[in-house]
């Protein structure tokens, strides 16, 4: 699960996870998460294959 996320030389404390989903690439298994901060919503891929977090979407939590 993720703790924090490093974005714009900013950390920023993990304080909710909402919706949590796994799809596959092949053989490559990689799990979703739609997370937030006290200021933003982050969605992050995990892929489990060679343990890399991606960074897909930053929104300002007010606006969700």
């Amino acid at each position: 699960m993720p703790k924090a996320v490093v974005w714009n030389g900013r950390v920023y404390k993990i304080v909710k996870v909402g919706l949590h989903h796994t799809f596959r690439v092949g053989r490559t298994l990689f799990h979703v998460f739609s997370v937030a901060s006290d200021t933003l919503f982050f969605r992050l891929v995990f892929n489990s294959e060679t343990l890399h977090w991606r960074l897909e979407e930053v929104a300002d939590a007010a606006s969700i």
